[in-house]
């Protein structure tokens, strides 16, 4: 026992050494990286040709994640700090503490981006792009991994049997085993270093503006809110958004579609694709945001495992998490899946016309419905044509001996025609087919067969006219001519059809639990969520220096809340989104929370309850609006209601009324206005 824990200890300390190696030289690599000083001013857009990226696709999931522990530099400085192993494991359990909801977002000039305190500010909360996480075994686990295996025990068991019965000479084989395991290790360790080198050789660059010098830094230690300049070949390291210039970017990775997408000022860039041509400058936005803002519960951890193989992100779930249920949250929250438009312009009758699917299929059943009418219609005239030739034969069959005798007695060939017509009293065309038959076939048997077909004749065009006059039976036609189709070119069906009666609406997942809520909001934007127990052991609220509190109200976990801004905004959420916290706490910051725009700035928030009641607005000029709060109810699942109250005027004050009251208005001389809200229409 004492030897194996010699030996377990000593490959720990092997362990601890390989990595300090790793990270130091991984951090002199990045510090002898010279920044390139250009004027961000002369940055212009251009276009190039297209190409595939020349780096390796940086990491895919929303961005930026763990903690690099805080280092202390100066412009002088030219050593790094080193980081021990023991360190790195105190970062890793410190990034799973950021509570996104707390963070303020910067919002640097696009010349300059981030001050250097903002850049450490950043580090210190962990929103950097660096993993953590480590892929492939460690030293340690291939270890372990080649001296447990089955066959080893089982060699291992032999072995003690063979010594129990004094059979020493037998046990030469353990030569061949720990040799085999001797060279499983050595190779295995020797790959996992060369693979170690080439992800550091291979580690992909970003390009910032950091006090107004473009920087060249390895793509892990880009923070958010970070201006980043990509260009033609260049990887998105992160989720940004286009703050200047225009780039074509390829999305094939994410969505599948290998048509290159043009992004310009305000467009969100995704992290995993890349540039094909042009130049733009975006601020780096979501940092692992769907789970640290707390809308995938679901997911305890992500790694992006993206190697020289291809993209790959691994998800690990939390335990009893339905990987289906999962999947489909993740096409509704995230771009895994998207909903989208298509303009079809199509010719009718000559004329172009933008139609939509429900319009081109009406469309193209009224051209194929017409399409089978002129079919059948040519058919029936068919057949009628053939049935007045029969009728004129079957008024030769009562008289065969005066037919011939007509036709031998005329002298002139022209004059057949007409004395058959006037002889049997049929038509010209009745007469023409009578004179074409042949001799050996004016008997009685032959016109009795031909004859009967009349009955036959007779059916079928009635039936055809009445196929006519009839849209089901067309439709009929239609139908069946498909299926023949489809049977006769089998393939599997690529789309399929659900009509709006046919969605049900799906009960929400995992209903959040109901419990009485006290709510503050303060002049800054700033909501906590508390509850009447914590509220008791500390009552005194703490607030940011220069803020103060806006409104308080008691109300429940599940309650909606309306968010109105000054942008003429209104943004729908609930209190079970945000989370619990304590008085002392500053809270969650709504404009972030909400991704509001740049400057928006709340107003104030709104318990709609059922939305039954109105909403008195009352502006800065001197007018007030009432508006029924069943306005701003929603049947789908909007967050964000735009030109949500008029823009004339700002707003100075919203509020809330059940059924008819007195109001007290006051103005800015001190005078007061009382009237009753009947008098609002």
């Amino acid at each position: 026992m004492a030897i194996k824990k010699e030996k377990v200890e000593s490959v720990a300390q092997e362990t601890t050494e390989v990595t300090e190696k790793r990270i130091v030289a991984a951090e002199e690599k990045s510090s002898q990286a010279k920044p390139v000083v250009t004027n961000p001013a002369d940055v212009k857009v251009v276009k190039a040709s297209s190409q595939q990226p020349q780096s390796s696709v940086s990491p895919t999931s929303v961005g930026l994640s763990a903690k690099k522990e805080k280092e202390d530099k100066d412009d002088d400085e030219v050593g790094q700090k080193k980081v021990t192993f023991k360190e790195l494991r105190e970062q890793q359990r410190k990034k799973k503490n950021i509570v996104w909801s707390d963070i303020k977002r910067f919002n640097p000039d696009v010349k300059r981006g981030l001050s250097r305190e903002q850049v450490a500010k950043r580090q210190d909360e962990a929103l950097n792009n660096k993993m953590t996480q480590k892929r492939g075994k460690t030293i340690l686990q291939i270890y372990l991994s080649n001296i447990f295996t089955f066959f080893n025990v089982l060699y291992i068991f032999i072995a003690v049997v063979l010594a129990v019965c004094g059979q020493w000479t037998q046990l030469s084989f353990l030569a061949i085993v720990i040799a085999n395991t001797a060279i499983a290790i050595f190779q295995e360790i020797k790959s996992k270093k060369s693979l170690d080198k080439l992800r550091i050789a291979h580690a992909p660059q970003a390009i910032v503006l950091r006090d107004g010098v473009r920087q060249k830094i390895p793509a892990e230690e880009v923070v958010l809110d970070d201006i980043v300049e990509f260009s033609n070949g260049g990887s998105i390291c992160a989720d940004s958004i286009v703050v200047s210039g225009g780039v074509e970017v390829n999305e094939s990775m994410l969505t599948g579609e290998s048509d290159n997408v043009t992004k310009n000022a305000g467009d969100i860039l995704y992290a995993g694709s890349y540039v094909t041509a042009g130049i733009c400058l975006a601020r780096v936005d979501k940092v692992a945001e769907l789970i640290k803002a707390g809308k995938i519960r679901e997911i305890n951890d992500m790694r992006d495992e993206t190697d020289l193989s291809g993209l790959k992100l691994a998800v690990d779930l939390k335990r009893g998490t339905d990987p289906e249920k999962l999947m489909q949250k993740l096409f509704k929250l995230t771009p895994l899946m998207d909903s989208f438009s298509c303009n079809f312009n199509i010719l009718v009758a000559g004329n172009p016309k933008v139609m939509g699917v429900r319009e081109i299929l009406g469309e193209w059943t009224a051209w194929r419905t017409e399409c089978i009418k002129n079919r059948v219609y040519f058919e029936m005239c068919r057949k009628k044509e053939k049935l007045h030739l029969l009728q004129g034969l079957a008024k030769i069959l009562l008289d065969i001996d005066k037919a011939i005798a007509i036709i031998r007695n005329t002298e002139l060939e022209s004059d057949v025609i007409p004395n058959l017509m006037m002889g049997f009293g049929i038509d010209k065309l009745q007469a023409e087919y009578v004179a074409e038959i042949k001799l050996r076939n004016i008997n009685k048997e032959y016109i009795l067969k031909r004859t009967s077909e009349i009955e036959e004749l007779e059916r079928d065009i009635a039936e055809l006219e009445d196929t006519l006059k009839n849209r089901r039976k067309v439709k009929a036609i239609i139908s069946s001519e498909l299926k023949a189709i489809i049977k006769k070119y089998p393939s599997p069906r690529r789309t399929g059809i659900v009509y709006a009666s046919e969605i049900e609406e799906e009960p929400e997942d995992d209903p959040a639990e109901d419990y009485p809520v006290n709510v503050f909001l303060s002049n800054e934007g700033y909501l906590k969520k508390i509850t009447p127990q914590s509220l008791r052991m500390s009552g005194e609220q703490k607030y940011k220096d220069g803020d103060g509190p806006k409104l308080s109200f008691e109300s429940t976990n599940r309650a909606e809340l309306l968010v109105f801004t000054d942008r003429q905004q209104v943004y729908k959420t609930k209190l079970s989104d945000f989370a619990d916290t304590k008085a002392s706490a500053l809270g969650t910051y709504l404009p972030s929370q909400l991704e509001m725009d740049d400057g928006e700035r709340v107003f104030t928030v709104i318990l709609p309850g059922d939305y039954k009641k109105d909403l008195l607005l009352f502006f800065e000029n001197g007018k007030i609006a009432r508006i029924p709060l069943s306005a701003y109810e929603t049947k789908t699942n909007r967050k964000k209601l735009i030109n949500a109250y008029s823009d004339k005027s700002p707003l100075a004050e919203v509020l809330p009324i059940s059924g008819e009251c007195d109001v007290a208005a006051f103005s800015s001389d001190g005078r007061a206005l009382v009237f009753n809200t009947s008098l609002l229409q």
